[in-house]
């Protein structure tokens, strides 16, 4: 349903009935009013002829019966002319009392009328001086509702002749606030879609900047690392494209106004060490887990921290019984998949040797690997980078096991899947919280880990 909601000016005794003009997406034309709303309403339902419904906010003294329109109030005289003309349209009076507070009583009444299936039309002319202040951060509120406010007016009295204008930079500034607000602290981009629609008729720059960016943001959240590299890259690409002087989008004011803020959200994701710290400065956690589990073992073949230096045939010669044991963890690593990708092997491979190994403790097996780092080490393939030290390391493979364990646990719908015992001794040991009672906890341990992270970068000279 289309509704139109405006508030009722008061009909001056020497009020004169007016001739408005209007030059409004592609339509001219001329209306007159006596009253400051009646002009405005009539473009609106000249425009948009199905609206159904006018939602008038009525002051006590916009309710009060004049002498000088014929024992009519001004809601009264507004609603007959505008009926006269348009028979179809409803009114819906809303009673405000002396003042408009739109923080009491009024908000609560019309958002009790409007629902998220309606178009919103603002008349922003009528009532007192900051009315129309008033009506813009209404939009914002039935923004957030899912209530589309499709269009705003105002009638311009100094103009010669004057006119009914068209002003959507009064309540797409909102959205525009609202969409940069939104992108900086979750990354979405959802409502600069709305700030830029119709979108299908934007230039092809921004319709490709903003889709390039909508990709990235959709691969961290559904986790579909192996398409993130690549979507970022497009959206430099895409950035770059529109910073070229040549390009009539990047010639947009508020567009280039957005650019640094674009680039500052999205230029770091080049590494797993970003992606994590993108996750965790959006509030990602959950994502953040994943991207943990799932890349950190391979971040660290790739970056030379860790190393195969013979051939690992020997270490794959398992008998049924442990790769059924164990197929989960090393997740079904093939001797040709591992002698073709080797910085691809799971880290879950070389902790889960211990067991292979004769490792049988009432603690826990992967714990008892980490603590027994160096000596595993030398009946396996693999080498630590020479520039690291021992303690370093460890700490990466706990941050890993704890984020594996947190990981199952908030995966499991059924409220968590539990923690063995052993696991559970073994990571309070090290502080890390096997209870966790709020998000900050799960924040400031994946913060400590990309400190451990960094720290290996910094010891080998590297990047992270």
């Amino acid at each position: 349903m289309k509704r139109i909601i405006a508030v009722v000016s008061v009909v001056k005794p020497d009020a004169q009935t007016e001739h408005y003009r209007y030059d409004i997406a592609g339509q001219t034309g001329e209306v007159e009013g006596k009253q400051t709303n009646e002009a405005p309403i009539k473009v609106l339902l000249t425009l948009h002829p199905d609206i159904e419904e006018v939602i008038a906010i009525v002051t006590d003294a916009a309710a009060q019966e004049r002498e000088h329109l014929g024992g009519l109030s001004s809601y009264g005289y507004l609603e007959q002319h505008i009926r006269a003309e348009f028979p179809w349209v409803s009114f819906f009076p809303i009673p405000s009392g002396d003042t408009l507070d739109f923080n009491g009583t009024l908000l609560p009444e019309i958002l009790g009328r409007v629902d998220s299936n309606n178009v919103i039309y603002l008349e922003t002319t009528g009532g007192f001086r900051d009315t129309v202040t008033d009506l813009m951060q209404l939009s914002q509120v039935l923004t957030y509702q899912g209530t589309r406010v499709e269009r705003a007016v105002y009638s311009n009295f100094h103009a010669r002749p004057k006119q009914v204008e068209d002003v959507p930079h009064s309540y797409r500034s909102f959205d525009l606030i609202s969409g940069l607000n939104e992108f900086q602290r979750y990354g979405s981009v959802e409502s600069l879609k709305r700030y830029f629609s119709p979108f299908e008729e934007q230039p092809r720059e921004v319709r490709e900047l903003i889709s390039s960016m909508e990709n990235v943001f959709d691969a961290i959240s559904m986790c579909r690392i192996d398409a993130l590299d690549r979507y970022a890259r497009r959206f430099r690409m895409r950035l770059q494209a529109i910073q070229e002087p040549e390009s009539p989008a990047g010639q947009d004011p508020l567009l280039r106004m957005m650019l640094p803020i674009f680039q500052e959200k999205f230029h770091t994701l080049e590494s797993t060490y970003y992606h994590l710290e993108w996750c965790l400065n959006n509030r990602l956690f959950q994502q953040a887990l994943t991207i943990y589990t799932d890349c950190v073992p391979k971040y660290l073949m790739k970056k030379g921290y860790l190393t195969v230096t013979m051939n690992a045939d020997n270490y794959l010669n398992w008998t049924d019984d442990e790769v059924d044991n164990s197929r989960g963890a090393i997740n079904s690593i093939t001797d040709s998949e591992y002698r073709k990708r080797p910085e691809y092997c799971q880290l879950n491979f070389l902790l889960w040797l211990s067991r292979r190994n004769g490792t049988r403790t009432n603690g826990d097996p992967m714990g008892v690997t980490i603590d027994t780092f160096s000596t595993v080490l030398r009946s396996t393939p693999y080498r630590l980078h020479p520039a690291l030290k021992l303690d370093e390391v460890q700490n990466v493979l706990r941050d890993f096991l704890f984020a594996q364990t947190l990981r199952n646990m908030v995966n499991h719908a059924s409220g968590g899947a539990p923690i063995k015992q052993g696991r559970k001794r073994y990571l309070e040991s090290w502080s890390y919280p096997t209870s966790v009672r709020s998000l900050e906890e799960v924040r400031d341990a994946l913060t400590a880990a990309l400190g451990h992270l960094k720290t290996l970068a910094e010891r080998t000279g590297q990047e992270v």
